[in-house]
């Protein structure tokens, strides 16, 4: 199925991000920002930490890395990290997109730009508890400078 026809398919309700409040499993409901496992680790001193130092410090890195986990690539300079450079809440929206599509939850590009516009922390809590924390802890094997240009660049799976 196509974001058009994701979009033709969600009406009124998808267009707004109404359809995509709760994900179920631990993504859970976008408002319970409350829940900080298992983005954060258990919550183990040691998670939080690693959730503080990764996402405080480092967010963008963080995000490069887990914008490019959610396209079953590996991290790089161009195309992942400049696009959280150049256009973080972009990044954000196809980040939440394709985290969507791969559990098989209701909505759109339009519910997720919502989302991601309106209520960004709240949402983006809600896919960081659907991801593991593999997928954006860049330092985790002992990265330091990602290569410099993927083999392929695709935006949206």
């Amino acid at each position: 199925m196509s974001v058009t026809d994701d979009i033709k398919n969600g009406g009124i309700k998808g267009a707004f991000g109404l359809d995509q409040q709760d994900w179920g499993g631990v993504a859970g409901k976008w408002y319970e920002f409350w829940k900080c496992a298992p983005q954060c680790g258990a919550p183990d001193a040691n998670g939080c930490l690693t959730c503080v130092a990764c996402w405080w410090c480092c967010g963008l890195c963080s995000l490069s890395k887990l914008y490019s986990s959610t396209l079953g690539e590996e991290c790089h300079l161009i195309p992942h990290c400049a696009m959280a450079w150049c256009c973080g809440l972009c990044t954000v929206v196809f980040t939440r997109y394709n985290i969507r599509r791969k559990l098989g939850v209701n909505g759109n590009m339009c519910g997720d730009c919502m989302c991601s516009w309106f209520c960004g922390c709240c949402s983006f809590l809600q896919v960081l508890r659907a991801s593991k924390v593999e997928d954006w802890n860049y330092f985790a094997n002992g990265a330091v400078v990602p290569p410099i240009v993927a083999p392929q660049t695709t935006f949206i799976k």
